[in-house]
């Protein structure tokens, strides 16, 4: 069985400053349309297998969506009750960049959300995003805090799992106030450019090798899902 590793009592009091981002935003494309954070796995959503496996380990849990919004603000609602954090929106929606035009619209909008609170929060302040897709059923239970870690020993502002060769950059770490001077630089001269890839070269991330296979487990197709579930019985 799977645990958390426990965090160090010098890293527990951040938890509450760690805002956390579910993507499910997408139009399910190589899915023939169907929403993906909505797929059966094991019994459950793909979304609530992230959500389960997320929600434990920052302040508070938003999901980026822009159809099925009564199931998510219901799952968002669902694994809020036990978070920490400030009070943000259940759900956000793409208004950063135009719909539909990737993740990191709905990256770019929960950034505009924390900006709001916290200039009201001031003393509570957000200091970290997390942000994942929600087809990663597999996520590790102590993510965020290995990617704090490593941020916490470096000089980055962002970070992310390296798993062989492939780069996680949807699953990601942020520092909030360089996030949002970034975003602003990145939306007044980037044009169209809507790849978290280039963004994030205008960032100091860092990926951190991560020795889980499971971490790339993500689901895009229906053969996919069908390894998956494969793999799991």
């Amino acid at each position: 069985m799977e645990h958390a590793s426990k965090m160090p009592a010098h890293r527990q009091q951040n938890k509450s400053r760690i805002a956390g981002l579910m993507l499910a935003g997408g139009r399910g494309a190589r899915l023939g349309g169907i929403d993906k954070g909505l797929l059966d796995y094991a019994g459950l959503g793909l979304a609530e297998h992230v959500a389960r496996r997320v929600a434990p380990q920052v302040g508070s849990l938003s999901i980026s969506c822009n159809r099925n919004h009564q199931p998510y603000n219901a799952l968002a609602e669902k694994y809020r009750a036990n978070t920490t954090g400030p009070s943000l929106p259940l759900l956000v929606e793409d208004t950063a960049l135009p719909q539909f035009s990737g993740p990191l619209a709905g990256l770019f909008s929960m950034l505009e959300v924390i900006r709001q609170s916290n200039l009201q929060a001031r003393s509570n302040a957000i200091e970290w995003l997390f942000v994942c897709c929600c087809d990663n059923p597999r996520l590790p239970l102590n993510t965020v805090e290995r990617l704090l870690h490593s941020l916490h020993h470096n000089e980055f502002n962002a970070a992310y799992p390296l798993v062989g060769r492939d780069h996680m950059r949807l699953c990601l770490l942020l520092e909030v106030n360089v996030a949002l001077k970034t975003m602003q630089h990145w939306k007044d001269n980037s044009g169209h450019d809507y790849s978290v890839k280039n963004w994030l070269l205008s960032m100091s991330a860092l990926a951190v090798p991560f020795p889980d296979s499971e971490m790339a487990i993500n689901v895009n197709r229906k053969a996919d899902l069908s390894a998956l579930q494969n793999h799991s019985s």
